[in-house]
């Protein structure tokens, strides 16, 4: 069941909170604007901010916009700094996440020019939080760490035990939960030894988390008894409601739903009381749990059916996939074998749509970095070369006065190849981005926008068609094997030649087997070893799927063959097919030449078409290796 997505709202508003804010009198703080001048007059602004925050985000924003316009004409950095620190605090509010992490990331610019340990730490601690907004927990895993430094040296145990507390639920994320309860032991150890019992709750719930996540049940229970205690007695509704929920999740994992009613219904109350949807959907799939245990099967899919239904309205896919997921399993405890199909395959369908979208952030992320780091790689050498050639220059004008001139017309000539090189930096980072989109909105967005469309429409029926669920999970299938296929392009140690012919070799079998067909396949004695890169790869293996879909459709063919051949520096791909073949002599204009001519130009290839009725198909493509 779980419920770390409220425990992961929490932290963050701790988090921030801790960066950002100060209670102060607002009324007083107004009736020091006229008196207050320069520097003095940025903090004030951002103090008044604050004031407003809990009332009114414009108001607030207004008074923090003041404090950027006015650092930048003082050319203040602390004031921008503390200026991001607390607009961005704002922004995550009204869900604006990427502009908050932009702003974030040139705050970490500005503190290190200026080397303050306190201003390093509001920085990096708020990029970490950013990035953990947008769910790119390694990222923000990396920036609270660095933030940990800082805060040690400050020796501020406060901010240090809300980190730990952090990077707790930030492993516990990713799946390290071992490294979860490291960390929670941590931020439990600071928050005891200061007395921070807000901080010590908080740690309790992320030690619980992972601690059930690994089985370790007694251990969970001593934690969570404690830290429902600590809630009741900080009188924090949000808290209780985390270790209620928490209590349920620690039965159904131990087998002991039998226990689970008080802690559900209670839950239930505060989640309502809360207006808090994440709670109430547990709460619900909690009593469920308890009256499938009972043997009561009409509550549990009543329970269960409150719970979907919820799920259905909220932005959130994992909810909807555990709520399909339950109901699956009332439906075959209560021997309704249709239903208990139509439900396992909508979650499954909703969790392929979360694996993908995961595995499209994550390739793009990858992708990005890598051609990044290789650029920098590439200015890196030639700054190098250039203090060679500078310090050579500097030689010779000891000796020949006019080496001046070489020296200066090799800087200037430095300088030109530097700024080219951040450009190509710029335009591969860019041009990088545009192809995966590209690749993602032909091969990827279409299926998902189909799923969506059959998903939507499947909540608006009464009854589940199974034909409904068929299709998706057949275009479930065929999106994974295209991103499949992307990933594996983009694979830095996929993009040889031998890896090439090796891949088209094993899909096309695959391929041709599945369709019931005969498939012949030849590959050469040798191969060269060189890169070919993933765009050629990626075109080469399209052009040659695509061939063999056509005939596998089309051709009316019993028997399919591959082969390959290295020649004159070209590779050589046959396709043939002992189909119904077809009158070249007749002109064709379908997507499907124009398909091909457009790709196997972009690899700087050709190909042709021979085919005789009644004999078959061939086609040849040859692709330079160079």
């Amino acid at each position: 069941m779980g419920s770390k997505k409220i425990a992961f709202i929490l932290l963050l508003i701790g988090f921030q909170c801790s960066f950002a804010q100060q209670v102060l009198n607002k009324d007083s703080l107004l009736r020091l604007l006229p008196k207050t001048k320069d520097k003095e007059l940025v903090f004030l602004y951002i103090h008044i901010g604050q004031q407003y925050e809990g009332t009114s985000l414009d108001t607030a924003k207004n008074y923090y916009k003041k404090a950027e316009k006015l650092s930048k004409k003082l050319q203040f950095d602390e004031g921008m700094i503390k200026f991001i620190a607390n607009y961005t605090y704002v922004l995550n509010i009204e869900g604006k996440l990427q502009e908050a992490l932009e702003l974030n990331l040139k705050s970490i610019k500005m503190a290190q020019k200026t080397k303050s340990p306190e201003l390093l730490l509001s920085a990096y601690g708020n990029t970490a939080a950013s990035y953990q907004y947008l769910e790119n927990y390694n990222a923000a895993i990396q920036y609270s760490l660095q933030a940990i430094e800082y805060a040690k040296q400050l020796k501020d145990e406060v901010k240090l035990s809300t980190i730990y507390g952090n990077l707790s639920a930030l492993y516990e994320d990713i799946g390290q939960n071992e490294k979860s309860i490291e960390y929670a032991i941590l931020a439990e150890e600071n928050a005891r030894k200061n007395k921070l019992l807000h901080r010590l709750t908080n740690a309790l719930i992320n030690k619980s988390i992972a601690l059930t996540n690994l089985g370790r049940f007694d251990e969970a229970n001593k934690a969570i008894e404690e830290s429902l205690q600590l809630s009741i007695q900080l009188e924090n509704d949000y808290l209780k409601l985390m270790n209620l929920l928490n209590k349920s999740d620690v039965l159904v994992k131990s087998n002991q739903s039998q226990f689970i009613k008080p802690y559900a219904e209670e839950a239930l109350l505060l989640s309502k009381k809360l207006e808090n949807k994440d709670g109430e959907i547990f709460s619900y799939l909690g009593l469920s749990s308890y009256y499938l245990y009972k043997k009561d099967h009409a509550n549990a899919h009543y329970y269960a059916s409150l719970a979907l239904e919820k799920a259905k309205v909220y932005e959130s896919k994992e909810l909807l996939q555990k709520c399909y997921k339950l109901m699956a399993t009332v439906s075959m405890a209560g021997n309704e074998v249709e239903k208990w199909h139509a439900y396992t395959m909508s979650s499954d369908s909703v969790k392929s749509i979360i694996d993908m979208e995961k595995t499209n952030k994550a390739i793009v992320e990858a992708t990005t970095k890598y051609e990044t780091e290789k650029k920098n790689l590439q200015i890196q050498n030639l700054e190098a070369q250039n203090k060679k050639r500078l310090w050579i220059s500097i030689a010779l004008g000891l000796g020949i006065i006019g080496a001046g001139g070489l020296a200066f017309s090799l800087y200037k000539n430095y300088k030109a190849k530097k700024a080219i090189l951040l450009l190509e930096q710029e335009k591969a980072v860019a041009d990088e981005r545009l192809r995966i989109a590209q690749d993602m909105h032909d091969d990827v967005g279409t299926g998902l926008s189909r799923i969506r469309y059959i998903v939507n429409a499947i909540k608006s029926e009464e009854t589940i068609k199974e034909e409904r669920l068929d299709k998706v999970a057949e275009i479930s299938d065929d999106t994974i094997s295209k991103m499949s296929e992307i990933i594996w392009a983009l694979n830095e140690t996929n993009q040889t030649l031998e890896e090439l012919i090796f891949f088209i070799r094993s899909q096309v079998s695959e391929m041709v087997e599945n369709a019931k067909m005969k498939f012949i396949g030849s590959i050469p004695d040798t191969i060269p070893e060189l890169s070919f890169g993933w765009m050629r790869n990626r075109h080469t293996f399209l052009l040659v799927k695509e061939t063999v879909n056509n005939a596998i459709k089309h051709a009316n063919a019993k028997q399919i063959s591959l082969s390959f051949a290295i020649k004159d520096g070209n590779l050589m791909i046959t396709v043939s097919d002992n189909g119904k073949g077809f009158d070249t002599s007749q002109s064709y204009t379908g997507n499907g030449l124009r398909n091909y001519q457009k790709r196997i130009q972009s690899i700087g290839g050709k190909y042709t078409i021979s085919s005789t009725i009644g004999e078959g198909t061939q086609l040849v493509f040859t692709i330079p290796l160079q």
